[in-house]
């Protein structure tokens, strides 16, 4: 036995802190921005809630092409 956590402990311990430090800047606004053109739509409040709460939303899309999520 070994005192040292295994890679599985150490990246989900990661990916939980990025996903903490994108959240915790309360100046940032995500928005949605058009792959090509860049075309900026704002997120509805209730696919920001969605998106809070790790449920499924569906992305705009604009020039047949599903937008980025985006911070401004």
């Amino acid at each position: 036995m070994s005192d040292q956590p295994d890679d599985n402990d150490l990246k989900s311990g990661k990916e939980k802190l990025l996903h903490v430090e994108t959240r915790s800047s309360s100046s940032a606004k995500p928005i949605f921005k058009c792959q090509d053109c860049g075309y900026i739509e704002e997120i509805p409040a209730d696919v920001l809630k969605n998106m809070d709460n790790d449920e499924p939303f569906e992305k705009p899309v604009h020039h047949d092409k599903p937008m980025h999520i985006s911070v401004v």
